[in-house]
């Protein structure tokens, strides 16, 4: 069997070693098998193997080359009865009535009436972060027994459940140190 080629091989040294397996007669490593028809059984027989051939088709009103490619013209979009074209109007009289300036802006933004609404300063505390808001089972709108639960789920509750019975024998470490 022959040596896959090497990276530094060039395209001549290729079909060098092309022409060598083709001299040799080897037998190569791919056979080519052409599968039975399966449902037929031996009905076609009698038809000659497959050729290659290709399915032309010709058509008599068409011509032999396909027409030039010629960008269609651009599209223009028609105005409403009521409205002038945009090429009848002066630019500065559209901007005049479209254009509202940063004074009419201004004027028109309205305040929100906070007076009435209740301010909830933080509660100073002696922790850098506030506590953490745990949600009960009963907000998270899936009860415990509605089904299977992920694995995930069994191992959390679990653990909530360990955690509720209180350390065992073997996880309680007596302190040694001195009181402070």
């Amino acid at each position: 069997m022959l040596s896959r080629p090497k990276p530094g091989e060039s395209e001549v040294d290729l079909l060098h070693f092309q022409s060598q397996f083709l001299a040799a007669g080897a037998a190569p490593a791919v056979q080519l098998v052409k599968k039975g028809n399966r449902g037929g059984g031996d009905a076609n027989s009698d038809r000659p193997p497959l050729q290659d051939h290709r399915d032309v088709v010709m058509l008599d009103n068409l011509p032999d080359l396909p027409p030039a490619l010629v960008p269609s013209p651009p599209k223009r979009a028609r105005p409403s009865p009521g409205h002038c074209l945009p090429e009848d109007e002066d630019p500065e009289e559209r901007l005049r009535r479209h254009d509202q300036h940063i004074t009419a802006v201004l004027t028109k933004i309205i305040e929100r009436d906070t007076s009435s609404v209740a301010v909830n300063l933080p509660v100073p505390s002696g922790v850098a972060f506030p506590a953490v808001f745990l949600r009960s089972r009963d907000t998270q709108g899936k009860s415990a027994t509605s089904g299977k639960r992920s694995i995930f789920a069994q191992e959390i509750a679990a653990r909530r459940i360990a955690e509720a019975k209180g350390p065992s024998v073997g996880e309680v470490v007596p302190n040694v140190g001195p009181p402070e």
